[in-house]
């Protein structure tokens, strides 16, 4: 399981989280913070369950997302967000930036 860059624990992960939420309620038109947002709110998952997940009962990290999708619509809609934020952050870092051409 891939879990987040610059974090090392669930609750690390809900204090960024909080830290990046008091900057965005000044700058709520930032669309990168609030991108950012979403992928640290959907990746707390991540963590609970590399945390928790066995104790609480689940046999892998899809199952205990999709428990967390039923249960939480905000977080259902995280999800909806982050997920091609995050795989848009993926194609721009996996390929070269394209060369521009200048005609003279």
């Amino acid at each position: 399981m891939a879990l987040s860059f610059a974090s090392s624990s669930a609750s690390s992960r809900l204090a960024l989280l909080a830290e990046k939420n008091v900057a965005f309620k000044d700058r709520t038109l930032d669309k990168a913070l609030a991108d950012e947002l979403c992928n640290i709110a959907w990746s707390l998952c991540d963590w609970i369950y590399k945390e928790h997940g066995a104790r609480l009962g689940f046999t892998g990290l899809r199952q205990f997302q999709q428990y967390v999708k039923k249960s939480c619509s905000e977080l259902a809609l995280i999800q909806d967000l982050a997920i091609p934020i995050f795989s848009r952050g993926l194609i721009c870092l996996s390929k070269p930036a394209p060369a521009l051409l200048i005609s003279s």
